[in-house]
């Protein structure tokens, strides 16, 4: 449960408080006292004491009933050396990519779960991925933001998980949904469609390199030689569609209909204005503002938004563009 909960500390930038009571909500194994919790998660698994690397996260103007503009999503990777019950029996083992989606406002969760082909030699021989492709990037922020339904104000990534670029002080990484790749802009440059802006939110991270990949007798890695990729997939998507049911869907419901009702006022206020005219009357800002979100266009119902299932995927290994290649 440490290990659960430090991960998911990082993840949303949750409070101590807020990730015990998510538990309890969940009945998932934590001692009653809640500090004997906080005790606990001070210290990570070789009892050396812990520090959550990445920013904790703010809702101070997020108004999910009434202003809805400012969900804000974080991304984090857990990747892990192991294999499942059947390769022990072959004696072979794989990587295992978590993508995990966190928005702040709606506290909707998301996670997509990758595999690498299956490895059977010296396992420090075994070619680990430290990043993943801009483009599954941003298949995974289009998946949540079709599920959230609402502007995305900005991306946080919780590690160096891909190729990020580097900036001047006057810059702006935006992630490109439609073409899969950052795009460096000025802070007061004119976006394109399904721009978003996107950065680090940690205050230690290493200018090279990527995320670590966890081994040996770590609790995520023991756990899945004792299951299989179904279950474990099956398991995952369980504790989300709970978790979102319990805390996320009557914010989505709630904060969608504001945003309609926004759209609507907008609209009648510049009908009042201009009308009656020959002329067809301007678009006004604000709708010109968030019609450059046109994932909005095309979203997931509600009950969509509990978890909505994919087909567990296994990626052969490429040497030349990673575990992702024939996606």
């Amino acid at each position: 449960m440490i290990a659960l909960t430090h991960e998911l500390a990082e993840l949303t930038g949750e409070s101590p408080s807020r990730l015990y009571q998510w538990a309890k909500d969940m009945d998932l194994p934590v001692p009653r006292a809640r500090q004997t919790f906080y005790t606990g998660i001070k210290k990570d698994l070789n009892n050396t004491d812990w520090v959550r690397k990445c920013e904790a996260c703010s809702t101070s103007e997020c108004r999910m009933g009434s202003y809805p503009m400012a969900c804000e999503l974080r991304i984090r990777v857990v990747s892990l050396l192991t294999g499942f019950r059947r390769d022990g029996q072959s004696d072979s083992r794989c990587q295992l990519i978590l993508v995990l989606g966190y928005e702040v406002c709606s506290s909707l969760l998301h996670f997509r779960i990758y595999r690498g082909s299956k490895y059977e030699g010296e396992m420090k021989e075994m070619p680990l991925h430290h990043r993943i492709p801009v483009h599954v990037l941003a298949d995974f922020v289009t998946d949540v933001a079709k599920m959230v339904g609402l502007p995305l104000q900005r991306v946080l990534l919780t590690q160096r998980l891909t190729d990020f670029p580097d900036m001047a002080k006057n810059e702006v990484a935006f992630l490109s949904l439609n073409e899969g790749r950052f795009i460096v802009r000025g802070k007061n440059d004119a976006l394109a469609d399904n721009e978003l802006p996107c950065a680090l939110a940690g205050v230690v991270f290493r200018p090279t390199g990527g995320f670590d990949t966890l081994e040996g007798d770590h609790p995520f890695v023991l756990e899945c030689r004792n299951t299989n990729a179904t279950a474990l997939t099956d398991r995952l998507s369980t504790l989300v569609n709970r978790h979102n049911h319990l805390h996320a869907e009557e914010r989505v419901k709630s904060a969608r209909k504001a945003f309609a009702a926004l759209r609507k006022q907008s609209l009648d206020r510049q009908q009042e204005r201009y009308a009656p005219t020959r002329w067809s009357l301007p678009v006004p800002p604000f709708i010109l503002r968030v019609d450059r979100h046109r994932y909005l266009e095309d979203l997931y119902s509600l009950y969509d938004v509990r978890f909505f299932r994919r087909q567990y995927v296994t990626i052969p290994y490429s040497e030349k563009s990673g575990p992702f290649a024939d996606r």
